[in-house]
């Protein structure tokens, strides 16, 4: 979001140092927004976002709160129990 704004010429070790911090902003912010899984290595690898509504307990009428699926999939059914790793408290890849 930074970059188009930040104009830099690499020629010293101090506008190197205001890239680095200005990456490690972005990354800060993207991650206490909870948006890592907004990546574009994720889409390079063909994996989908979706937002699901998972279930906390393995009971009928536990509470159920949203999560955030990386899949390769097309889409995901209603009632399909899903193998995945997590990333974050709400952000979770599916293993192949």
């Amino acid at each position: 979001m930074l970059i188009p704004l930040f104009g830099v010429d690499l020629g010293g070790t101090r506008d190197i140092a205001a890239v680095f911090a200005a990456f490690l902003f972005i990354v800060f912010i993207f991650w206490h927004m909870n948006l890592h899984y907004m990546n574009v290595a994720f889409a390079v690898f063909g994996y989908r976002v979706f937002t699901v509504e998972a279930a906390t307990a393995r009971r009928e009428d536990a509470p159920t709160r949203g999560v955030v699926v990386l899949s390769k999939r097309n889409s995901i059914a209603a009632g399909t129990q899903i193998n995945g790793i997590r990333l974050s408290d709400t952000v979770f890849v599916e293993k192949e």
